[in-house]
């Protein structure tokens, strides 16, 4: 693979980002059972995980490759949870999805800042 990222992942990859910093805008403040009390903020960071997982499948369907050669990204761990809240809403844990906000996504977005400035020479 080249240097270049192509440019329909590069956008699915900024859409990742964009819907992974709403969500820290959507937890901004908050504990962990200020979180699980707040069921509209509990929507809203349901619904930026959905967005995510679904950019991360698109980019597996149109480039497996790329998923392949970054595991750092952990795309197919975004697609998996897109599709637990999508189709197991009914026996979602809101502590397990605190978690994944405060730890899995800044995570997730910083290692695609990271391989966005690399590979496509972002400052």
């Amino acid at each position: 693979m080249s240097g270049q990222i192509r440019a329909d992942v590069v956008q699915l990859l900024e859409d990742m980002v964009f819907w992974g910093r709403r969500t820290g805008d959507h937890i901004d403040g908050l504990d962990e059972d200020a979180f699980v009390a707040d069921q509209k903020c509990c929507d809203a960071v349901c619904w930026c995980f959905v967005c995510i997982g679904e950019a991360a499948s698109r980019i597996r369907q149109i480039d497996a490759e790329f998923v392949r050669l970054n595991p750092d990204l952990h795309l197919n761990s975004a697609v998996a949870m897109r599709h637990r809240l999508a189709h197991g809403y009914d026996g979602l844990d809101l502590f397990v999805v605190w978690r994944s906000a405060t730890d899995s996504i800044p995570s997730m977005v910083a290692s695609i800042e990271a391989k966005l400035r690399s590979r496509i020479g972002r400052p």
